[in-house]
């Protein structure tokens, strides 16, 4: 449960134990740096976009970006490219919450961390978009909610308010 980041703009904010100075090359998650980072060194914040998408599939499905294991390694955008084909909302949503999610917004999430990680930055929408689908889903998972078939939003805010430091790696 320890979500991972593209930190292009923190790695600037932080001087750590083995800096003297502060750092302006990008740091980053491998898997959570923007594949155009990789071919041609360029940043920008279609970068960023992709990097909240793979968060947001992390948190979605509760498996990491790639998984190692010898006998069954993967990428989660081919594993989760799968399960869409197949229409299986409750393959993708974390097995830990035992079922008790709004389709329509689990669905809603899942298109939107999609539309985060397209191979063409272009094709990627703003955060204002991305924020905009999110609230919206929240908002139907909020009005749907009775107890078996959803839960409510303050549930995960209590959640939330747990976190209140940044701290460099």
């Amino acid at each position: 449960m320890v979500a991972k980041i593209a930190d292009f703009g923190l790695s600037r904010a932080f001087i750590n134990e083995r800096d003297s100075h502060l750092s302006t090359q990008p740091a980053g998650t491998p898997s959570y740096i923007d594949l155009e980072f990789h071919r041609f060194g360029k940043l920008d914040k279609r970068s960023d976009i992709y990097s909240f998408g793979m968060i947001l599939l992390q948190l979605i499905t509760g498996h990491p970006p790639i998984r190692k294991q010898l006998d069954d390694p993967y990428f989660i955008i081919d594993w989760i490219h799968t399960k869409i084909e197949c229409r299986d909302i409750h393959g993708i949503v974390d097995q830990r919450l035992n079922g008790e999610f709004q389709v329509s917004s689990a669905w809603r999430a899942v298109e939107t961390a999609m539309s985060c990680i397209e191979p063409q930055p272009i094709q990627r929408p703003d955060i204002i978009y991305v924020l905009n689908e999110l609230s919206l889903g929240m908002e139907i998972d909020h009005a749907n909610s009775n107890g078996s078939q959803g839960l409510p939003i303050n549930h995960h805010s209590r959640q939330l308010d747990s976190m209140s430091t940044l701290s460099a790696r």
